[in-house]
This record gives structure tokens, sequence and C-alpha cells, in this order.
């Protein structure tokens, strides 16, 4: 990653760097509304936006290992009132005899999980960034920028999380030139087979693969440019 750098007053909110990130978890620079988020990672040749939304959880109410909101599973008669008086007396409750007392085993809690991968290929763009590349998040704005120089033409990208329009926008723009359309979609997850999803809608997974190809379950060329199915959304997802 290149390391951070303040350039001059006017770059005082901004987050900037001089190369692509590496990892999404240390150097991609996050967006997100609350409910929808990504990391860019600014690379030149294939441009990545790992994305996430909020419903995307392995656990919770309905998990298969029988989630119980952290509620007690027996009757704990006099033990808060135990804890308290402890506390009143000694002004102070070790935290791993305070979970011991009050707390219990979590199960079925799960964790967040990725959505999967956006990618943005640029066909010509320059294998490494040179002098001129500049990976930029803006504070104020919320706005990440991917910008750079390639044969004398002026290269840029931004992307920004809507809170009220509850969407992910991006925009590629250079006096000549244009990627490839539509963009490539992959994610680590399938499609659930054990709930299915209501009449007359499709699973997260399902509309972004009929919308953009998702590499994890490859379409025809016929299948992208057909109608939408009578099971599927008659918008595409943002």
């Amino acid at each position: 990653m290149g390391e951070a750098v303040a350039a001059d007053t006017s770059d005082e909110w901004a987050l900037w760097y001089t190369s692509p990130a590496a990892s999404w978890e240390h150097e991609a620079l996050p967006i997100g509304n609350g409910a929808l988020g990504a990391c860019v990672f600014g690379a030149l040749v294939s441009e990545r936006l790992q994305f996430n939304e909020k419903t995307l959880w392995t656990g919770g109410p309905g998990s298969a290992r029988g989630y119980d909101s952290g509620n007690w599973t027996t009757p704990r008669p006099g033990r808060l009132a135990a804890a308290q008086q402890r506390l009143d007396e000694q002004g102070a409750i070790d935290p791993a005899a305070a979970a011991k007392e009050l707390g219990q085993p979590r199960r079925g809690y799960g964790a967040y999980q990725t959505f999967g991968d956006l990618r943005l290929d640029v066909p010509g763009a320059r294998a490494a960034p040179g002098a001129s590349y500049r990976r930029a998040l803006d504070i104020r704005t919320g706005v990440v920028s991917v910008a750079y120089t390639h044969q004398e033409v002026r290269h840029q990208r931004e992307f920004f999380a809507s809170f009220p329009g509850h969407f992910i926008a991006g925009r590629l723009s250079a006096p000549t030139g244009r990627g490839r359309s539509p963009p490539p979609c992959a994610t680590p997850h399938r499609a659930p087979t054990s709930l299915p999803p209501p009449p007359g809608t499709a699973s997260p997974c399902a509309v972004r693969c009929r919308t953009t190809g998702c590499a994890s379950r490859p379409r025809s060329a016929s299948e992208h440019r057909a109608a939408p199915s009578p099971q599927a959304p008659t918008a595409a997802s943002p």
C-alpha cells in the first residue's frame, strides 16, 4: 500500500495513497450507508469493489443452531441481585467472573459475511501505477476517488454510498475509452436451498447474477439479454 501522505492544506480532510490496495481489511478505502458497504481497491486493469449488505449474516433468528437472543435458557433466581450486591460491596467485579455469573455461551449468533466482489475491467489501462496515481477517501463527502494519467489521458473514478437513495454508485470517466460492460460479480455464497425466496422475488445473488453476470453461476449470452422471469423482480437491485 502506498504511504498516506499530506499533500497540502486542501487535503486536510482526505486520506490518500500512491498505489492500489492489496488487502480489503487494512488498505482498501471504505464507503457505506449503514446497510450497504464496499471497499474500493483502486486497481488499474481491473477495479475491485468488495461489498456486503447488512442482512447477509450466518446466524441470528431462524438459525439452525437455535439463536436465543442472549436470554437465559434456564431461570437464575437472585443471580442479578447477588451481582449487584457484590459490586456495591467491592466496588468492582472481574469481567470474567461477571460473565460467568450473568452470561452464557453464545449459540447461533453467527457472523457478518462478505457478499462478493464486483470487478470493473478497464481495457488498455496501464499495468502499474505511476507518479500521477492517487487513491483517496474524502472524509467530508465520503467519496472514494482513483485518478491517474495514462498516455496523456487523465482517468478518474469516483464511488460513494447514498443513505437516502439506498444505493452504492460509481463513475468512471476519461476523454476517450470505456470499460467492459456488464461488470462481472463473484460471490463465495450459494443460493439458499432450505428456505426458498418468497413468490415473486429472487435471492440477492440471483438478482446480481441476472443483471451483472455473476462468476459463481455462468449464464449464456441469451440469458443475459432475456427479460426477467416472472419470479424475478421487475427492477434490478441497486
